[in-house]
């Protein structure tokens, strides 16, 4: 509920001042959700995967969002290779870089 990813049956609640009932797209925008599992492509490159998230997001400046994400979260050595090919830390630092890209500063 509070990813906004299901309605509450009752009650009320807010995420960042906006009402978890509220399906609005701006506390998604506010909001990351990253799942206990991997939601990465293991087929894809590091750089895939951001691209498509990227696009997922309808980022309009995604090329600059992404290349800044490599560096803030320390990708560089990492980004062409394939999820697969990547060990547990690396496949969360991805993931979570690929959860945060949307995020406003």
């Amino acid at each position: 509920m509070l990813a906004g990813l299901i309605r509450p049956d009752s009650g009320t609640g807010q995420v960042l001042g906006v009402d978890v009932a509220d399906r609005l797209r701006r506390r998604r925008v506010l909001t990351g959700y990253m799942p206990q599992r991997l939601s990465l492509y293991r087929e894809l490159s590091v750089i895939e995967n951001l691209r498509f998230r990227g696009r997922v997001h309808r980022l309009a400046n995604a090329k600059d969002v992404i290349a800044q994400a490599i560096v803030r979260w320390g990708l560089e050595e990492v980004v062409d290779r394939r999820v697969a090919q990547l060990s547990g830390g690396w496949s969360r630092r991805v993931q979570f870089a690929a959860t945060m890209l949307h995020a406003r500063r």
